[in-house]
């Protein structure tokens, strides 16, 4: 059964859902591993010994989607792809809410199109803003893109790669 983690609040001692999933690795002063948790996937690892925590490594969910799709508050730090897909896949995000990310992959010729859920909502790469409910598109197989929430109006990206337009103008 797949395990997804996306916030470190469960680390913290806030709830955790049964589905979530923290897997900590504890070394003896000597190096000698003391707990191990195997097969995970979508699981945060923790590297912790004397002297704290020592490494993080996230793993991160990835979805292919063939058709169109309205991102969802849940699917937050995934990653999307349209692998498979035979047109355009056009990714709705949700309201944006400070914190919100998710990366997307093209994987196919058709391309990807990721548009703001509302009027009031833009989406920035590097000095290009959208209208209101506007849009950026890739139809270059290896273009990625990471999408942030910095408030509830603005995504921007923090992440790019490839060839990828702002409301059809290239960057």
């Amino acid at each position: 059964m797949a395990k997804k983690f996306t916030d470190f609040t469960a680390i913290l001692g806030a709830d955790v859902a049964d589905e979530d999933l923290l897997c900590i690795v504890d070394y003896d002063a000597d190096n000698t591993q003391k707990i191990t948790v195997e097969e995970l996937s979508n699981a945060i690892f923790l590297l912790v010994s004397e002297g704290g925590i020592s490494a993080v490594s996230v793993e991160v969910p990835i979805t292919a989607k063939t058709g169109d799709y309205s991102v969802l508050g849940g699917d937050n730090n995934d990653l999307f792809t349209n692998e498979g897909t035979t047109g355009l896949v056009t990714f709705t995000l949700p309201t944006a809410a400070a914190g919100l990310k998710y990366t997307f992959y093209v994987q196919d010729v058709d391309g990807i199109k990721v548009e703001a859920a509302n009027s009031s909502d833009t989406i920035q790469i590097e000095g290009l803003v959208s209208d209101g409910a506007g849009f950026v598109e890739s139809y270059t197989v290896g273009s990625s893109i990471t999408l942030v929430a910095i408030n509830a109006t603005e995504w921007v990206a923090i992440a790019m790669l490839g060839t990828w337009s702002v409301d059809g103008e290239t960057v």
